[in-house]
């Protein structure tokens, strides 16, 4: 006897030829069609979630150097202050 995995024969198209379908065979259909469409969204929500997260890595890093730039133009508006002073006491 082979191997059949459900999950694999739950993706295979059935139908008949001979006959219309009766109510069972109809509810089968429509649970097929239903799952096939939750997977496309959970595709979809998984490509979305990992463009959020690329996008929200580079809004932080982009944070953290506009931080690092902020402290060191303060740091070098310091400096420049400083000399100032040095400068006008001197003359």
């Amino acid at each position: 006897m082979t191997f059949k995995s459900y999950r694999e024969e739950s993706r295979a198209n059935y139908g008949c030829t001979d006959r219309n379908p009766n109510n069972e065979e109809l509810k089968l259909g429509a649970l097929l069609r239903i799952a096939d469409a939750t997977e496309v969204m959970a595709k979809e929500y998984n490509r979305l979630l990992s463009d959020r997260n690329l996008y929200k890595h580079w809004y932080d890093e982009t944070r953290a150097s506009r931080d690092r730039l902020e402290r060191s133009n303060a740091a070098l508006r310091g400096q420049i202050t400083k000399l100032r002073k040095r400068l006008a006491g001197t003359q």
